[in-house]
């Protein structure tokens, strides 16, 4: 009996006790910026700074921006922010941004991300390593978008652009309401998997296909419980270290490690030479001499593999999965974006047309790498689509090595992460006046010197900057090419205007329809 009581009152006081310890730890973490002497808003309990981020009412974006607002109403350079129980620090000055980014980057070197290569090999990207590892790779992915390769991958590119034609003439035709953001997600789809992974996806005949579908699950299709376990993780990254979760769906996992292993066994063995990213990484694993301006022979002139390297077929799923994940959701959010913008001001529209046939006749009709280099106005407008709509609204650092914050008496401890509010700077009118209105001239040479370089970061700065991003405006700038030359863009009357954004998305995605008209001349 009295055993039977025991176990009763333990089951009773069990959760007693560890709400008691969660409301503790809470309160005690909820001090972590004022006793080193910083400024924070008052946290709400559990929730910290972020209720409405986990709530999904507000973006992670949007809610940095009002903390930035809020540092930059009351002269802070920094300031703390909790992410439920976790504190961040939140930087505002830009001289100092820089410094986390660029000068001093060798105390921020990571990003905290959780990796578990054993059974979740996607984790292990270009974007999560770490260390000397990190670089090591980013050196060698590095080889893989200079310039001369890009000119290359641009062929590719602008080859599967041209299926847009037939799936916007078939729209205007029927005089129909185009879903922008859904066409030009289907050529994204066709071009990452085609630069990433050499496969011919053709998503605008065959919508169901595998690559689109798992692709779109990780960005569009997250579960409450997959939700639920990011907060987990970002909020007690410790924890995970131990108990090693898998973040990535298993089956999407088993498809990409599957697909890799299919094309790199199919290309080793007939020494296939393509333009393309999955040919760069297998270069690196097969040790083979990597030019910087043309695509070699895939396997090693001696035949052996580099071991120093150590780079396994698991890995370079991870990075090309990065690459689509980094390449695909930029590329479709920002052309919709620009095309939703041109469309509001026709008169701009109409000497972005201008521009492209004038500059396209002059290469004799022909979309290629040159041409598109030309193209200073429409360079201006993606630009500027990118500072009013930045895919990354915010960059986050890990410090790993303390470090002393100039002109104060504050130090940044090691293991705190640092996060760079883009979205906020973006929009500060100290460095864009009128920041809501969509202005390309903010681009020109003139404006450009007036500004700090700092004040633009839509792909990062420094050594951790996106190494693709130049592929990605290529990308953008084709699909634009494409469709200005033959079409002119309205808007449809069931479009909202001003758009807003999702924010159950982690990166900028209109919580709306972009329905545009297009007429063909």
């Amino acid at each position: 009996m009295e055993l039977y009581l025991f176990v009763y009152l333990s089951l009773v006081a069990l959760p007693f006790m560890s709400l008691t310890f969660l409301l503790i730890f809470c309160e005690v973490s909820h001090k972590h910026w004022k006793r080193n002497g910083v400024f924070s808003l008052k946290p709400t309990l559990l929730f910290g700074n972020a209720k409405d981020i986990v709530l999904q009412k507000e973006g992670m974006g949007m809610s940095m921006k009002h903390f930035y607002d809020n540092l930059k109403r009351n002269g802070l350079s920094f300031g703390g922010y909790y992410f439920l129980m976790r504190p961040l620090l939140v930087l505002s000055d830009l001289d100092l941004i820089k410094r986390v980014l660029i000068t001093d980057f060798s105390h921020f070197v990571d990003h905290p991300f959780y990796i578990n290569e054993e059974n979740d090999p996607l984790s292990a990207n270009l974007y999560a390593l770490q260390g000397d590892r990190w670089k090591n790779r980013r050196s060698k992915i590095g080889a893989a978008f200079t310039a001369g390769k890009l000119k290359l991958m641009f062929e590719t590119v602008v080859a599967t652009c041209q299926e847009l034609i037939d799936v916007i003439d078939e729209k205007a035709g029927r005089n129909g309401a185009i879903d922008i953001n859904d066409i030009i997600a289907d050529l994204g789809v066709d071009i990452i998997g085609s630069c990433a992974f050499g496969l011919e996806c053709n998503s605008f005949k065959k919508p169901n296909n595998k690559f689109k579908y798992y692709g779109l699950q990780y960005l569009h299709a997250q579960s409450m419980w997959g939700a639920f376990v990011f907060l987990l993780l970002f909020t007690f990254p410790a924890i995970f270290k131990i108990i090693k979760p898998n973040i990535h769906n298993k089956e999407m996992t088993e498809f990409f490690v599957r697909l890799v292993k299919d094309v790199a066994k199919h290309r080793e063995e007939n020494n296939i030479i393509r333009n393309d990213f999955m040919h760069s990484v297998l270069q690196i694993k097969n040790n083979a001499e990597i030019s910087e301006s043309s695509f070699g022979s895939v396997n090693s002139s001696n035949g052996t593999q580099n071991k120093e390297e150590g780079i396994s077929i698991t890995e370079i799923a991870a990075h090309c999965f990065a690459f689509f994940v980094a390449g695909y959701e930029p590329f479709s959010t920002a052309t919709s974006f620009c095309l939703y913008e041109l469309s509001l001001k026709t008169e701009l529209q109409g000497m972005v047309r201008q521009e492209v046939k004038t500059v396209l006749q002059a290469n004799e009709g022909k979309l290629t790498y040159g041409a598109v280099m030309d193209m200073k106005l429409l360079d201006k407008c993606v630009n500027e689509t990118f500072r009013k709509y930045p895919s990354a609204t915010s960059h986050i650092r890990l410090c790993t090595e303390t470090y002393k914050v100039p002109n104060s008496n504050f130090s940044i401890a090691k293991g705190t992460t640092v996060f760079i509010p883009v979205y906020g700077v973006h929009m500060d009118p100290e460095y864009y006046p009128n920041p809501e209105v969509f202005d390309p001239e903010r681009f020109s040479e003139e404006n450009l010197s007036k500004r700090p370089a700092e004040s633009y970061m839509p792909f990062g700065l420094g050594p951790r900057k996106c190494p693709a991003y130049q592929f990605g405006l290529l990308e953008i700038k084709a699909a634009l090419v494409t469709l200005l030359q033959r079409y002119r863009f309205s808007l449809h009357p069931s479009t909202k205007v001003p758009i807003t954004m999702n924010p159950k998305n982690a990166v900028m995605h209109p919580s709306s329809t972009i329905y545009l008209c297009a007429e063909r001349n």
